[in-house]
């Protein structure tokens, strides 16, 4: 009779290794969509990034402009 409970605990086994495989396929397949939906997020972050950089170039570039032209008044009274 051990023989018999051994098998059926080894069937037991098997089918508990079954469920657990099946739900981690299914929280695979969850984890991969959330990923999915997670890059979508950060596409669209950087495409406003990089739309936020594009308007502010002409302002950073005056800003230099101005910045270089201060500093160059103020050597001049520094010598």
């Amino acid at each position: 009779m051990k023989i018999f409970e051994n098998f059926k605990h080894f069937i037991t086994q098997i089918k508990t290794l079954a469920q657990l495989t099946q739900k981690l396929q299914t929280q695979q397949k969850n984890l991969s969509t959330q990923l999915s939906d997670a890059q979508k997020i950060a596409d669209d972050i950087q495409v406003d990034i990089d739309n936020m950089n594009l308007k502010n170039k002409p302002h950073l570039e005056n800003i230099e402009v101005t910045k270089q032209h201060l500093l160059t008044e103020l050597s001049k009274f520094k010598a």
